[in-house]
């Protein structure tokens, strides 16, 4: 994250999306691919959020089971 600001010239980001996580790009393993981002990317960008680095974060799905699993 660090880096991606430096290069930006940034401090923070308004708005980061954790993208393609569902069935439509993953097949089968949608679910594994979701617990992944549930364990990792989520967790990252929550802490991000709550020490101000990033204002917000959310999914980019084009299918809403996945939005309805949350």
């Amino acid at each position: 994250m660090e880096g991606s600001l430096q290069r930006l010239g940034v401090n923070g980001f308004d708005m980061v999306w954790v993208h393609d996580v569902a069935q439509d790009l993953h097949g089968d393993d949608w679910l594994g691919k979701l617990e992944e981002a549930r364990s990792g990317a989520f967790r990252v960008l929550t802490r991000l959020r709550n020490e101000g680095v990033i204002t917000a974060w959310g999914l980019g799905v084009n299918l809403t089971e996945l939005s309805e699993r949350q």
